[in-house]
This record gives C-alpha cells, sequence and structure tokens, in this order.
C-alpha cells in the first residue's frame, strides 16, 4: 500500500473530526445547553441540537434522525447522508460503527451502540440509558443511568420547588 493510501484517509477523517469540533464550540457558544455523554447504551435527543459522536457495536452501533422541518444535516464518516421520507417526515438511518455530524431546528436523534462518544449542544431533551459517564453544561462528571436531561433554555425554566408552574390564569376583577 502506498503512502498516499494509508495517509491521506487518516488526514480526511482527522480534518472531519477537526471540522466537526470547531464546530461544535461555535454550535455550544450560540446554543445554550451542552452535554457530554461517554459509554454504552442508548441516548435519545430531541430539540434543536447539534449532535457529533462517534457509534460502535459488535453487531453495529444505530443511528436514526427524524428530521421535522426539512433543515436537518447529517454526515456519517465523511459522507453527507440523503434522507428518505417516512410517513411524510425526512428521515436518515445508519446501522453501523463510525462517526457522525447531525444539525437540525427540529430533530429527534437516537444513537446506540457498545462505545458512544457524544458531544451534544443545543436546546432540547436528552434520555440516556445505558452505563458510562456524562458531564452537562461543563459541571460534574457524573455516572449514566437511566436519565433525561434538559439542555439550553428547557433547562432554565423550571422551578426549583418541584411544583408545576400555572400560567395564563385568569382572574375574574369587580368593578365598582
Amino acid at each position: 500500500m502506498s503512502f498516499r493510501h494509508r495517509i491521506l484517509p487518516s488526514l480526511g477523517l482527522g480534518l472531519l473530526l477537526s471540522l466537526a469540533l470547531l464546530f461544535a464550540t461555535a454550535a455550544a457558544q450560540t446554543m445554550d445547553g451542552r452535554l457530554q455523554v461517554d459509554g454504552s447504551g442508548s441516548v435519545a435527543v430531541d430539540g434543536k441540537v447539534a449532535v457529533i459522536g462517534a457509534a460502535s457495536s459488535r453487531r453495529n452501533a444505530t443511528l436514526r434522525v427524524v428530521d421535522r422541518l426539512g433543515d436537518a444535516q447529517v454526515s456519517f464518516n465523511g459522507i453527507t447522508l440523503t434522507p428518505r421520507v417516512v410517513a411524510g417526515r425526512r428521515e436518515f438511518r445508519v446501522r453501523e460503527n463510525g462517526r457522525f455530524l447531525v444539525t437540525g431546528s427540529a430533530i429527534s436523534v437516537d444513537v446506540s451502540g457498545d462505545a458512544l462518544s457524544l458531544s451534544i449542544a443545543g436546546v432540547g431533551t436528552a434520555r440516556l440509558r445505558g452505563k458510562g459517564t456524562m458531564q452537562v453544561d461543563g459541571g460534574p462528571v457524573q455516572a449514566l443511568g437511566n436519565t433525561t436531561v434538559r439542555l439550553g433554555s428547557q433547562a432554565r425554566r423550571g422551578n426549583s420547588s418541584g411544583k408545576r408552574k400555572v400560567r395564563n390564569r385568569s382572574v375574574a376583577v369587580a368593578r365598582p
């Protein structure tokens, strides 16, 4: 095998990862929340997000993206994927080990595998199930289990008492 055949593919992958890291940094600066996941199991993300990661499994990892607004971009191992239309929605599916970059303003991203490494930036919800570690918004590293994480603006909407806020409550005012 020639020098060109050994070095150029690794340079291409390195360039892709560098661009992905640059994109993730830019996305994290313009979008609210950040989540880092390393481990095994499954991650389901829903919202306006950018997801960069790698997934592998003995029987191939799975990546599924549902695009509700038609603006999702999905790259897998450096190749831009073309969506299929399923039930009126654009959908991307891959059952293979590899690296990926997914962006969109209203997307659902499901990833599963024996080895996952994901960086997620945006506003939405992430449902995590598996073993490993996670880090939310640069905070302390936590054990990965069966949990739900709210990213970005959604995380700030809650109220610390745990009670649900009532909005648009109408009040009758007696006039004299």
